[in-house]
């Protein structure tokens, strides 16, 4: 079986997010990447990069303007 994992993936780490208007602690740390790849190299998976999709992918499955909303909302929240 396959992991497919990012190494870009370490940068994300988010102090914070937002669920239902509440700020909270947020659970995407560094740290469980460590351990969710453990596990995956414990259960003898392959870790792959994955391969660049551009937005096709995204654009094929929401409208234009929620892919404009999601391109460009972590500036605009800022």
């Amino acid at each position: 079986m396959k992991a497919i994992f990012d190494d870009r993936q370490w940068q994300h780490d988010p102090k914070h997010f937002m669920a239902n208007g509440v700020i909270k602690p947020c659970p995407e740390q560094p740290e469980r990447i460590s351990r969710l790849m453990e596990g995956a190299k414990a259960a003898d998976c392959s870790v792959v990069a994955p391969d660049d999709a551009g937005l096709g992918p995204i654009a094929a499955l929401h409208s234009p303007e929620y892919v404009t909303f999601l391109r460009s909302i972590y500036s605009r929240w800022q």
